[in-house]
């Protein structure tokens, strides 16, 4: 039977953290907190609007951020792997992730985590690569271009496009894309669902808010 995508324009997209992070590549969410990852190795804590705090990795480019229960989890474009700190930002393991012909032009862009497992995707490879440490055991071939960013509630794993402008539904059960949404042409580059709510991070530096 032939997959019916559901097309919808947001309209009431808002810009809820009127914030300034240069280079935004990643966002989640604990306890309240946003915390925003970024290219140059840096960590944000917003909350509220504000700036609440900030961390420094020199040396890390980060593409995507995972707010674990007691852990961070960071994905690291320029390593190659996957850093994970607890919340006093202390490093705690570096798991190196078996890419092979690994270049940053294609590059790690998003992490998710379920349970066990790393939902990573990859620059350009079209696809959301599943690894369970740091082994790869599987490939969820979604044909769309430069995924940015990635979260998972349930059986739901979200994705965004900052090439296409589109958020995508891919049903883990149905192993398919089962919604898209268009979004504005903000070069989004992280997303994290919230109740009904999805947040964004985008490269003018602000998190914007839509249902």
């Amino acid at each position: 039977m032939r997959l019916l995508f559901i097309f919808m324009f947001i309209i009431n997209l808002m810009a809820v953290e009127k914030i300034k992070i240069p280079e935004a590549s990643g966002i989640c969410e604990k306890d309240g907190i946003f915390y925003v990852a970024n290219d140059e190795g840096k960590i944000y804590l917003v909350k509220n609007g504000k700036i609440i705090d900030k961390y420094n990795f020199k040396g890390y480019d980060f593409e995507g951020i995972e707010c674990g229960k007691h852990y961070l989890f960071l994905a690291v474009e320029n390593r190659r792997e996957i850093l994970k700190i607890d919340y006093k930002f202390k490093i705690k393991d570096k798991i190196k992730l078996k890419i092979k012909n690994y270049s940053t032009s294609h590059g790690i862009e998003g992490i998710a985590k379920k349970g066990d497992y790393f939902y990573i995707a990859i620059q350009n490879k079209k696809s959301i690569w599943v690894f369970k440490k740091d082994k790869l055991v599987k490939k969820l071939k979604v044909k769309v271009e430069d995924i940015s960013g990635v979260d998972i509630k349930g059986n739901i794993l979200y994705f965004v496009s900052d090439k296409n402008d589109k958020l995508y539904f891919f049903d883990l059960s149905k192993n398919r894309i089962v919604k898209i949404i268009s979004l504005p042409k903000i070069a989004t580059e992280g997303v994290v669902k919230i109740g009904n709510y999805f947040y964004l991070a985008n490269d003018d530096g602000d998190i914007r808010k839509f249902k």
